[in-house]
């Protein structure tokens, strides 16, 4: 008697039809809600636009509404790209299901790319009627098709980073929390290291995230890259209209797209490896793979520890403490290695699944609370030298100074008297730092008073440097000469009596003298404007502008304007001294009756 065993072959092909009909039946509320929110977003827009401009709706108009919705089509590609991988790939975060699925005749890879190529259509398909229907409002072909290959590029990788995270658990909560850490952990890693460094460096100021952190943050980068920075035109009919003189598209935009559009390839074969190398009967814990409990354990202890530390020490501690000028080294310990206890922990109960878990991990936990530790004193103590580091004049591009009654003024490397008057403001803060003359105890100073100042270095190698300080001036110490040294160059004196922009080249066309107190209005001529201007400039020259930090400067209740051809000014008269020409000027323009005057 002979048996024969029969079984099914198994099926090759990459697709199955069976399947994908199965997934539009569960989720199809998915792209319709997607197709929805775009239909009123481009095609009701567009009518509106035509209603609004009648006869001069045309190509520009159409190219202004659209980019004015890529930013939006980045969002809408994060939030349902994650959504729609989530629904797809639910079958694998339960046991059952995951049991019925792979017992099909279907090879890994065929349920894989079935899911993929799935919802990548139902997302193209809604793309495509909303098209359809945009055209048939504005009969431009052109701007859409241009529309469509951003919002389809972007879905691209954001659906393949939302697989990718599907692979990587097998707890269906855990996607989400997976994929949007994956997409602003960089951010988030560096922001941490900003608000230590802003805890325990005096005068550290975050300068904003550098290209690495951004490229690593699809969603900010893609939105940033694809918004036109000269945006909004004073137009508003209902809704921002973005002016499309210039493209974001050709200003990066592609370049970002066609990046970002490669990772995706690479995403999705990583994806598809674990797929097929994915254990069944790990459906439902946190982690799918064994490489991953680790990583989890210690990446969420790690990040938990320090962000819900300083959150803890900023309410305790902190709080106790708000006038030191760094961050108290035992009570910032003690917070960071508590909360760096309970997170790790807590994140091995959970990848356990059970409460007795402290022999097995332990060990690690208590070496991942010392490393954090060992980081916050090294960042204390400045060992990286960042908190003394005073940039070298060849270093140095340009530099921003703010100070007190100082608008914010920008030296070039050209001026290399400027520079190195503001090297030596900074030089002086840091050694009256060491010396404790810093502390900001709230008591009020005697000989002098506590000054803010801020100081932002562009370096030549394209990085830049970002200070500010609120520290006690006294006269005759080396901070307070330092700073009149600074406010008696030539840009600082002109900063501080002409305010905005003027342009040397063309002469004022008139302006006005108006009186807060009373309201009245003296206009000027044009050859009235350019006297006093011109004596405003003769008198940044002569010195004739008080350069004391810590001279009260008083109150003028005049206020001049000068405008010119696409240009104007304002000028401080509080800051002249009393023998200045400007002054005169103004006076007996008040006092001789001529020119026009007005309420």
């Amino acid at each position: 008697m002979s048996w024969e065993v029969l079984t099914m072959r198994s099926v090759t092909s990459f697709f199955n039809p069976a399947l994908a009909r199965s997934d539009l039946r569960r989720h199809w509320p998915i792209p319709f809600l997607y197709t929805a929110i775009w239909l009123v977003a481009l095609p009701v827009q567009l009518y509106l636009r035509h209603i609004a401009e009648g006869a001069s709706y045309g190509t520009r108009t159409v190219s202004e509404v659209c980019q004015g919705t890529y930013s939006m089509g980045v969002i809408m590609a994060f939030v349902f790209g994650g959504v729609l991988a989530m629904a797809l790939y639910s079958y694998l975060m339960n046991g059952r299901s995951v049991g019925l699925i792979h017992s099909l005749p279907l090879k890994r890879q065929t349920l894989f790319f079935t899911q993929l190529l799935t919802g990548f259509a139902m997302l193209t398909a809604g793309n495509l009627l909303v098209v359809l229907v945009s055209l048939l409002v504005c009969g431009e072909p052109g701007p859409l098709l241009v529309w469509l290959a951003v919002v389809t590029l972007a879905e691209i990788f954001f659906l393949a980073l939302g697989t990718l995270c599907a692979m990587l658990t097998g707890w269906l909560l855990a996607v989400p929390v997976l994929y949007v850490g994956i997409n602003f952990l960089v951010m988030a890693v560096m922001q941490l290291i900003h608000w230590l460094a802003e805890l325990f460096i005096f005068g550290y100021q975050e300068d904003g995230f550098g290209s690495f952190t951004l490229w690593c943050t699809p969603v900010v980068q893609l939105v940033r890259r694809l918004t036109d920075p000269q945006g909004v035109v004073a137009e508003y009919v209902g809704y921002p209209i973005v002016s499309a003189d210039v493209n974001p598209l050709e200003n990066g935009g592609w370049q970002a797209l066609g990046i970002y559009a490669a990772v995706a390839v690479a995403i999705l074969a990583l994806a598809c490896m674990l797929c097929i190398r994915r254990r069944s009967e790990l459906s439902g814990d946190v982690a799918a793979f064994p490489w991953m409990r680790p990583v989890l354990r210690y990446g969420v202890g790690c990040i938990g520890g320090l962000a819900l530390g300083m959150i803890l020490y900023s309410v305790t501690f902190g709080l106790a403490r708000s006038n030191d000028i760094r961050a108290y080294l035992p009570g910032m310990l003690l917070c960071v290695v508590l909360m760096t206890l309970v997170c790790s922990f807590g994140m091995s109960m959970l990848l356990g699944k059970s409460l007795k878990i402290f022999r097995r991990t332990w060990k690690g936990t208590v070496l991942l609370a010392a490393l954090l530790a060992a980081v916050c004193v090294c960042v204390r103590m400045d060992v990286a030298g960042v908190e003394r580091r005073v940039p070298k004049t060849d270093e140095i591009e340009s530099v921003t100074a703010q100070c007190r009654n100082i608008q914010p003024f920008t030296a070039t490397s050209g001026d290399t008297e400027t520079i190195e008057a503001i090297r030596a403001i900074h030089r002086a803060i840091l050694e009256q730092a060491e010396d404790g003359d810093v502390d900001l105890d709230g008591t009020l100073i005697e000989d002098g008073q506590y000054i803010w100042i801020r100081l932002k270095y562009t370096l030549t190698d394209g990085s830049t440097l970002e200070r500010g300080y609120n520290v006690p001036v006294r006269r005759a110490s080396a901070l307070y000469t330092a700073i009149n040294r600074m406010m008696s160059t030539p840009l600082a004196r002109q900063e501080l009596v002409i305010s905005g922009t003027a342009d040397a080249d063309s002469a004022p066309l008139g302006g006005s003298i108006y009186s807060v107190d009373t309201g009245d209005v003296r206009n000027l001529t044009a050859v009235e404007a350019q006297m006093l201007y011109q004596a405003a400039q003769q008198d940044v020259a002569e010195g004739r502008v008080i350069s004391d930090i810590l001279s009260d400067t008083g109150y003028s209740p005049l206020q001049v304007d000068i405008t010119g051809n696409d240009w104007d000014c304002v000028l401080n008269l509080d800051n002249f001294t009393d023998d200045a020409h400007t002054l005169e000027l103004v006076n007996r323009f008040l006092n001789d009756g001529d020119g026009e005057s007005g309420e």
